[in-house]
Parts: C-alpha cells; sequence; structure tokens
C-alpha cells in the first residue's frame, strides 16, 4: 500500500480541502506536517529536500530541515477513509482510499500502458513499465537499430537479413576479422570458375521452336533450330492460319453480341425515359400543391408566433421586475441569517459557560482545559436525532491575557466522521487582548479523551494550525469556525463495554496548548 503520486483528488472536495498536499494539490498519501503548519506527501517531501539539506515551503518560503517533518497521523487517518474516484481512463470504481491502495490499484483493467516507441513502425508492444520497455527495446523489438557484421551500416532488425542478401548476390564474400570490428573484402577465387560452369550448361540446353504459341511443340538443341525451321515452314505456316481463322471467328461472335447489348440498352433508355416524363409531371403537380398548402400553414405560424412574441415581452418585464426584488430579499436574508446565526453561537457559548462554571470568563488561563460531559448516551441520542447535534465547553485561556480557547463535541459526528465517530474540534473565541497578541494563533494543541481506569493510556490527538486557514487567524465575530478532528474516536472504541474511557456515563475531555513562544 505505498505510492508516491496519486494523482487522486476527493469525490467531495468542500469536506477534503484540508487533505490536499501543499506541493502536488493532490490526495495526501502518508503525509508529513511541517513547524510552519502546512502538510505534504512524504513522496513530495522526498522532492523537496533532493537538491540540498533544506526544503523551502512552497506555501509560505519557510526554509525546513528533515528533522522539522512531522508524520501527521490525523491527517492520515481522514486520507484513508475519503471517497475517491479511480483515476484511470474508462475506470468508473469509486470507494475509499485504503481499499484503492490496498485492492483496486494493482486490480484495474484500465490501467495506463506505455506503446514501443517504434509503434508507427508497426511494433504493437506495449509495456506496463520502464523496465519492460527497455528490456524490449534492446532484445525483444523487430524495429530496433543494430549494426551488420561485415560493413557496420546501421539498419533495423527486421531488415538486417535483407541487407545480408543482397551482399552475397554480388558474389563477394565478407569475412570478418576476429580481432577487429571492421571486415575485410575477399574476393571469390572460384567465381570465373563458377561462371564458365553456367556458360557451358547454357549452350547444351534445349530451345523451343518460335512457332510454339502458334502450336508447334518441337525443341532442338541452338545448332539444329536452323533446319528445323527451313524444314517446316508450310506446316508453321499452315499452324498461323489455323490461329488466325480461329481468331476471326471469335471476333464475329463478340461483334454480334456488341450489338445485341446495344439494341437492347436502347429499348431500356426509351422505356425508362418515358416512365421518368410521366413521373415528373405528376411530381410537379403535386409539388405546386404542398407549395400553396405550406405557403398557408407558413403565414398562420408566424401570425401565432408574432402573438407569443408579444407575450413573451410582457412576461419577460414582469420578471426582470421579480428578480430585482428577489435579490434585494436574498441578500436581506443572508444577512439576516448571518445575525441569527452567530446570536446562537453566543448564546449556546454563554449557556455552556454559565452551566459549567457560573461565570462567563475563562475557566482557566494555564492553556488546560479538563472538561467533564455528563449523560454521554443521552447526548448521543440526541446528536441521532437532530435534536442538539453539537455543544461547547467553558472558555479557558492560555496564559493570562492571552488567547480564548474553546471547544465544541459532536457526540454522532460531523463531516467524514457522522454517523461512527465522536468529533471534537477547537475554536477562537474573541477576547478582550486580542489586538495585543500577534496572529495567526500557532501554537501546537493537544486534544485527549482521559482514561478512567487509571492507567494513564489516554487517548490523544496533536495538531498544529493551518496559519492560512481563517479558523486560527483574528476573531472578527464572537467565536471563529470550529477546526480540529471530525473522526476523534470511533463510537465503537468509546462506548463499548470494556471501554477506560466512559465512567458512570460519562467521559472527561482535556485539551493542552503548547506554551512554547508565548510571552507572559
Amino acid at each position: 500500500m505505498v505510492a508516491l503520486a496519486t494523482s487522486l483528488l476527493p469525490l467531495d472536495l468542500t469536506v477534503g480541502t484540508g487533505l490536499l498536499c501543499s506541493s502536488c494539490g493532490f490526495l495526501l498519501l502518508q503525509p508529513r506536517q511541517t513547524e510552519c503548519g502546512h502538510r505534504f506527501c512524504s513522496g513530495c517531501v522526498v522532492k523537496l529536500l533532493r537538491n540540498g539539506k533544506e526544503a523551502v515551503c512552497s506555501v509560505c518560503q519557510e526554509r525546513l530541515s528533515p528533522k522539522q517533518f512531522y508524520r501527521d497521523r490525523a491527517a492520515e487517518n481522514d486520507t484513508l477513509v475519503t471517497e475517491v474516484r479511480c483515476p484511470n481512463a474508462g475506470c468508473s470504481w469509486t470507494g475509499i482510499l485504503k481499499l484503492y491502495l490496498e485492492s483496486h490499484q494493482s486490480e484495474c483493467g484500465c490501467a495506463a500502458t506505455e506503446p514501443c516507441p517504434n509503434s508507427a513502425l508497426g511494433c504493437k508492444f506495449t509495456a506496463a513499465d520502464e523496465k519492460s520497455l527497455g528490456r524490449h527495446l534492446a532484445e525483444e523489438c523487430s524495429w530496433r537499430m543494430t549494426s551488420c557484421p561485415c560493413c557496420d551500416a546501421s539498419f533495423p532488425f527486421s531488415l538486417l537479413q535483407d541487407h545480408l542478401c543482397s551482399v552475397s548476390e554480388k558474389r563477394d564474400l565478407f569475412l570478418c576479422c576476429p580481432l577487429s570490428s571492421r571486415s575485410t573484402k575477399v574476393i571469390s577465387e572460384c567465381s570465373s570458375l563458377e561462371s564458365g560452369y553456367k556458360t557451358e550448361n547454357q549452350a547444351r540446353a534445349p530451345i523451343s521452336c518460335p512457332f510454339q504459341e502458334a502450336g508447334c511443340q518441337k525443341e532442338s538443341q541452338k545448332e539444329s533450330l536452323k533446319d528445323h525451321l527451313e524444314e517446316n515452314q508450310q506446316a508453321h505456316l499452315l499452324q498461323l492460319l489455323s490461329q488466325a481463322l480461329g481468331l476471326q471467328s471469335r471476333l464475329d461472335k463478340v461483334e454480334e453480341t456488341n450489338s445485341a447489348f446495344k439494341q437492347m440498352v436502347m429499348q431500356k433508355m426509351v422505356t425508362l425515359t418515358g416512365l421518368v416524363s410521366q413521373d415528373l409531371k405528376t411530381w410537379d403537380r403535386e409539388g405546386d400543391l404542398k407549395e400553396t398548402k405550406i405557403g398557408d400553414e407558413m403565414l398562420a405560424v408566424t401570425k401565432k408566433t408574432e402573438q407569443l412574441e408579444r407575450t413573451v415581452g410582457g412576461f419577460n418585464k414582469d420578471l426582470d421586475k421579480c428578480a430585482g426584488a428577489l435579490e434585494v430579499l436574498q441578500q436581506r436574508c443572508l444577512e439576516y441569517e448571518q445575525i441569527i446565526q452567530d446570536l446562537q453561537v453566543k448564546n449556546r457559548t454563554l449557556e455552556s459557560q454559565l452551566r459549567a462554571g457560573g461565570s462567563v470568563g475563562p475557566v482557566s488561563n494555564n492553556g488546560i482545559l479538563v472538561w467533564k460531559i455528563e449523560n454521554i448516551s443521552s447526548q448521543l441520542r440526541a446528536a441521532k436525532a437532530e435534536q442538539r447535534t453539537s455543544f461547547y465547553s467553558p472558555v479557558f485561556s492560555t496564559h493570562p491575557f492571552g488567547y480564548q480557547l474553546c471547544c465544541r463535541v459532536y457526540p454522532n459526528g460531523d463531516g467524514s466522521g457522522r454517523g461512527s465517530h465522536l468529533s471534537l474540534f477547537l475554536a477562537i473565541v474573541k477576547g478582550d487582548c486580542d489586538d495585543v497578541l500577534p496572529w495567526p494563533f500557532r501554537q501546537k494543541v493537544t486534544l485527549m479523551l482521559v482514561d478512567q481506569s487509571g492507567q494513564q493510556k489516554h487517548f490523544r490527538e496533536t495538531f498544529i494550525p493551518d496559519t492560512l486557514s481563517a479558523s486560527f487567524h483574528k476573531p472578527k465575530t464572537h467565536m471563529n469556525v470550529a477546526s480540529g478532528s471530525p473522526q476523534f474516536i470511533k463510537h465503537s472504541l468509546l462506548l463499548g463495554i470494556a471501554s477506560p474511557y466512559l465512567k458512570n456515563n460519562a467521559i472527561y475531555i482535556k485539551v493542552i496548548v503548547d506554551p512554547t513562544g508565548l510571552e507572559q
């Protein structure tokens, strides 16, 4: 289950935008996170560090050493369950990334293949990888270039045999020196003997009579051919006469057949001309009637079209008025919805804080929050019934006069964890000292589910804020959009019979903000 470049994108980009590599832009694979908060594929990290000991972040241009890249297990868990589509052309497979890497990637029948570079010359070979293609070009391709062992000329392998045959037809013998790559041309010593032998055999061969086509089948030696022609002059003339008479008879028959064929063609032409003339007259009459009828219908259609255009014009004017009024109403609705949403968030936050500590101020100012959530089973039922899908923790501070933070929990999950996980997010709350604090928020955050069995095996997840995300910038409203882990912990692990995290139907959430770099 290893690949350095997936060329894959999430099916739902609105959910998976935070899971894309900051270098290649595709879905993260074996993700690594930097101290500047950006995420890269492990393969892209190797490429960034290939030319030196330091890499430059492609987003914020910060210089990074190999020690500043950390494995991001949270992002890795999210990407492995992200829905993707097979990138191979013609394949309609969809599923989570984990199944794609474990099985489908190697089994896909639409995987791309690379053709032989000599395909234009007729080679049909296609390779699945560069290794097999290189072996094919070096040892198997019929159109690979090779050198003649005698003259050092370069030829395609499929044409080498024809070249060697053309060399042998010149009656010159080519011998290759075993101590040199060059060839030595040796004139055959027996070429003259072979030529004399063939000349003698040709002289003894029998010769056919020149009147063979006329019917004479006599064959004789060259020296006796003249005597044969003188002795059989009359017989040869009779053979020629017989052949000429036969040709004349055949020619007469051909002329009779041709004359009969011409007469038949003329009769057919006369009949066809009469039929065509009659059909043309009928078509002309019918065409005139149809043209008159079509003209009347066109006139009626034109009148109806003009009426419809006038009606549609009136409708368009009314529609423009309605569209303008609707646009104004939509803008007002959006403004009202934003106001209502901000008020609801503020109200829920205040209610949670009042229930937790009876005060709207931070419950702690050391960067640590311990939050007890009681009646977790009823909270989960309410979330599944869409009665109360999420709620907020009390507000806490990173240090005196520091950043104001709170947690937001979804018992039945949110986004990719909906229905199967408990989702846990961190939100920045607008505070009194925000104007003197450095932004964006950069501190490392650890989200923890406390082990209540006493074995201290807490379930935890750590992340470094993405400084490009608006969630970690200075709040413009009462609270920023929460960011964190949509798949913090599975329901089966949290609510199991032997779960160390659940006791007396209550759980404890602990949040720790790394104070490194914070001014006291």
